[in-house]
């Protein structure tokens, strides 16, 4: 078997969503991207039938709408063909009955079987999100970065920053930095990251801007009593 791969069954055409685009459209993205094989993801386990993304990760990969999205994904989690657990930087989706939609090896031929006992070079999901992160690395000299992989590190730090903004802004600068040439695209992100924080800082209540009065607590406490003098 040379690369990963899943099975579909012609019930598939009586599933109840199989008439709403959009939610078709997305489990048939969630399938192909869930993992074949158990991971680790930033200190967590990612089981095979599980992926990591976010929202607007889905909404690019697929062309729907962040709403669009969230709509489908609502659909499949309510009927339980997808499971969905929210993160503060990211989510990670589960596809029910994940073993549905493999291929039992006692279903292959001699040959596959044979062809099956070889490496498989296919990268998971969470390897092919890695790469993304990593793919620069090893270079010495600075090679500015796509927008793409700005994406997949604003998104692995969940700081909000606009990836497509970023490159632009530092292709209208030649990719410089005062006077110097930039050496590290990744710091300048977390820059504009820490710059967004600050700019998005509630200011403090200002408790020192009252006037300050003082009272005769005695002759308060008489007037309380109704000793006070009329006037």
């Amino acid at each position: 078997m040379g690369e990963p791969f899943i099975k579909l069954y012609k019930k598939l055409l009586k599933w109840e969503w199989y008439d709403d685009a959009n939610t078709f459209r997305l489990f048939m993205h969630c399938l192909l991207k869930a993992n074949w094989k158990e991971g680790d993801w930033h200190g967590m386990t990612i089981s095979p039938g599980q992926f990591v993304t976010s929202l607007p990760q889905l909404s690019k990969e697929t062309g729907l709408s962040i709403q669009q999205t969230r709509t489908a994904l609502a659909h499949m989690i309510s009927t339980g063909e997808l499971t969905d657990k929210a993160y503060t930087k990211f989510r990670v989706i589960t596809v029910n009955k994940w073993s549905d939609y493999q291929v039992d090896n006692r279903q292959l031929t001699d040959n596959q079987q044979t062809t099956n006992r070889q490496p498989n070079r296919q990268s998971t999901a969470i390897e092919e999100y890695k790469e993304i992160k990593n793919k620069r690395n090893n270079n010495s000299t600075f090679v500015k970065p796509t927008v793409e992989e700005v994406r997949a590190y604003c998104l692995e730090r969940g700081n909000g920053v606009d990836p497509e903004a970023f490159v632009s802004f530092y292709d209208s600068k030649g990719w410089m930095i005062g006077k110097n040439k930039m050496k590290d695209w990744k710091a300048a992100v977390r820059t504009w990251e820490r710059s967004r924080k600050k700019d998005n800082k509630p200011d403090k209540p200002k408790f020192d801007s009252f006037t300050q009065r003082s009272y005769d607590f005695t002759e308060l406490e008489r007037i309380a009593n109704g000793n006070g003098n009329n006037s």
